[in-house]
């Protein structure tokens, strides 16, 4: 998940903030994110010896590959309201869409190549 979607999942939580929605995908959003943070802080707050440093890193990471959907789904969201925002907003969405397929494409091909 690169920065352009990470823009557009700020936008998503954004408006989902201001919506106040109480569907079972908010909620489940929500979950998730809790879940993140908490893991993020046990993953990096408690003290590990010098000898599972690397293990600690692995875990973060691996809780950081698991709020990927989440973000996905966030970045839908915002990106589906500035889309529907006029016709400024909907370049910006564009040009954060087209950057955010360019990165998936390099980064699958450094990984297949």
């Amino acid at each position: 998940v690169g920065w352009p979607i990470l823009v557009l999942a700020a936008a998503g939580l954004w408006r989902l903030w201001l919506t106040g929605l109480r569907d079972r995908l908010t909620i489940v959003l929500a979950a998730w994110g809790l879940a993140y943070l908490g893991y993020l802080g046990v993953g990096t707050l408690l003290p590990v010896g010098p000898e599972f440093e690397r293990y600690a890193a692995e875990f973060v990471g691996r809780v950081n590959l698991a709020s990927y959907p989440a973000a996905v789904v966030l970045a839908g969201a915002g990106g589906a309201w500035a889309w529907r925002s006029g016709t400024a907003m909907r370049v910006v969405t564009g040009i954060l869409l087209l950057l955010a397929v360019a990165g998936g494409i390099r980064h699958w091909a450094d990984w297949i190549l």
